[in-house]
This record gives C-alpha cells, structure tokens and sequence, in this order.
C-alpha cells in the first residue's frame, strides 16, 4: 500500500511518533478536564444544552473525518474522482462552521 499509514512500520520515525502520541493524549487529557469543568459550570443553564449541541456536533464531524481518512487509505478511493472526494471535504468542513456559527450566535 503505497501512501498509506498502514504502510508506514518499517520508516516510522519512532521519536516523532511518540511524541505526537503524547501530544495528543495530554491534548486529549486537557480537553476532557476543561468540558467536565465548563459542564459543572454551565449545569442549570440554556447554555449547558447549546454545549451539548456543539459536542454533538464535534462527535458527528470526527467520525465523518474518520471515515474519510479511512477510505483515503484504501485502495477503493482510486475509483472516486478526486474532485468528488475534495468537494465532500469541503462540505464537511461548511456544515461544521455553520453550525459552530449558529451556536456561536445563540451565546451573543
């Protein structure tokens, strides 16, 4: 599988790697204690729901973002028109900020 990161075991660079997995996970650690407090914060409140909406909406995105980089590292995505594939994308990333717009609009 050329270009795929499925691919990649024999020229990952083991240093870089980890450290962009420990980025990650205290990314991902900060991420979670910031929502728990914000959600603590925001209990009893209209506004509690509109963050509820907006990880929703982060939840929907990130599966669709997941799905697209799996498909990407297929062989199947040689039979899709790049400008199909790129049109997809470009849509994805449309519904995110208008909706991110919308809740955004609500808090002012």
């Amino acid at each position: 599988m050329a270009g795929s990161v499925f691919g990649l075991g024999g020229q990952l660079d083991v240093q870089a790697a980890s450290l962009s997995l420990i980025a990650i996970v205290i990314f991902t650690i900060g991420f979670e204690v910031f929502t728990h407090h914000l959600d603590h914060y925001l209990e009893g409140t209209a506004y509690k729901e509109m963050v509820d909406k907006i990880y929703q909406e982060l939840t929907i995105l990130g599966l669709i973002s997941f799905g697209v980089f799996i498909f990407l590292q297929s062989p199947a995505k040689d039979e899709v028109p790049s400008n199909i594939i790129i049109a997809f994308e470009f849509s994805h990333i449309v519904i995110f900020f208008s909706a991110m717009f919308f809740v955004m609009e609500a808090f002012f």
